[in-house]
């Protein structure tokens, strides 16, 4: 886990998910969707991330870590072992430390981390055998000279309450899979298959239901201040 460009805990994914140690881990736990916190506003770090030209002169989390210590903001935390393979860049882990605020306790970060949903059960979200095509032009008159297949063949199912991860290297076709699900490529790419958002086939869709589909189903892109 990295804050601010340095690395802040080491551990395995069991370790990390059952107990996170540093105070910025925790708090990004518990700012992940709980569907048992539904209509409940998520836990928010405060201020923003500082720029890497800084000058840090103690803990790089100090100024926004809701369980600092007066020291914390002149003092350079090391990695601290803190059993097994897990390690941790925290004044609180110090023996002898006595925190200014409570921290996350291994059950409460379990208990976030927790995956929701039935994964088996019938899905909100069913993606059938998407493809998008781009077709390639040249010249003044933008004649065709080709194509390209950006997706091919992608299909998968998302239950209520679960989370999918879409993962592959840059350009392999992520965010076009995404876009295509969401009508954006509308006019641009020759999309082929099915998505359908609790039965209805987006891409079938048009005027009205369109829109009204469209306040069920959005997409929040990677740059999270554009």
């Amino acid at each position: 886990e990295r804050q601010a460009g340095q690395v802040v805990e080491v551990a395995t994914a069991a370790e990390f998910f059952a107990a996170p140690r540093h105070p910025y881990a925790q708090a990004l736990l518990r700012a992940l969707p709980d569907v048992r916190r539904r209509g409940e506003a998520l836990a928010a770090i405060a201020g923003t991330v500082p720029a890497l030209t800084t000058r840090f002169d103690g803990c790089r989390f100090a100024p926004r870590c809701m369980a600092a210590m007066p020291h914390c903001a002149s003092t350079v935390p090391d990695l601290v072992a803190v059993g097994g393979s897990h390690s941790v860049r925290c004044l609180l882990h110090v023996p002898g430390a006595v925190a200014a605020a409570p921290v996350m306790t291994a059950t409460a970060a379990a208990t976030v981390a927790a995956p929701q949903g039935d994964p088996a059960a019938a899905p909100v979200l069913e993606v059938r055998d998407l493809r998008v095509r781009f077709m390639l032009r040249k010249g003044l008159l933008q004649r065709a000279a080709g194509h390209f297949d950006a997706v091919s063949g992608v299909s998968f199912g998302i239950g209520a309450g679960c989370t999918l991860a879409l993962v592959g290297e840059s350009g392999c076709g992520k965010t076009t899979t995404l876009k295509a699900i969401v009508q954006l490529l509308r006019g641009q790419a020759q999309i082929q298959g099915e998505a359908l958002l609790d039965g209805r086939n987006l891409f079938a869709l048009d005027g009205d239901a369109l829109r009204a589909a469209r306040r069920d189903v959005q997409i929040i892109f990677q740059d999270p201040y554009a």
